[in-house]
């Protein structure tokens, strides 16, 4: 039985397809709530073609959120921001001051990407090297799907037992 090695595997392979995207058009508070919603950290913001201009996490709209409230809250201080936006939009309130600025604001303009092709291996290293958890495969300059770290683990998994016998 041949090994699978994390070089072999593709990032088509593992990644999920379909991601749930941030559109552009939204607010700090419509991203933040889809966050919420989906139980996500973080979603990639697309253009209306579907192209990835930037991504958002729930840190960058705590970040936001801090900066647009005047140092309101410093260092871990943000953990405790991050939990009560969360609770705030579970609720319905959206009186945080900075909740309607557009997501353009809070998201960081300089996403990961990496082509269907590439291997786990290259992935990870990717991730690695930048200090992310998620790179977004994009085709043709069109979101297709993302890769986690947690998607690369069953692959090492995988390798780790076939290399053991």
């Amino acid at each position: 039985m041949p090994t699978t090695t994390p070089m072999l595997v593709r990032a088509r392979e593992i990644m999920t397809r379909s991601p749930v995207t941030v559109p552009h058009t939204a607010t700090v508070a419509e991203a933040a709530a889809l966050l919420e919603e989906e139980s996500i950290h973080g979603a990639p913001v697309v253009n209306t073609y579907g192209k990835v201009i930037g991504v958002v996490s729930r840190t960058d709209v705590a970040r936001h959120l801090r900066e647009s409230l005047d140092d309101a809250a410093e260092g871990p201080a943000s953990s405790v921001l991050e939990a009560l936006i969360s609770r705030r939009l579970a609720e319905g309130n959206e009186a945080v001051e900075g909740l309607s600025a557009p997501v353009q604001e809070a998201m960081s303009e300089r996403p990961v990407t990496a082509d269907p092709e590439s291997t786990a291996g290259a992935l990870a290293e990717l991730m690695h090297r930048e200090g992310i958890q998620r790179v977004f495969i994009v085709s043709e300059e069109r979101l297709v799907g993302v890769v986690s770290a947690s998607d690369l683990m069953p692959v090492l998994v995988r390798y780790e037992r076939e290399r053991r016998g």
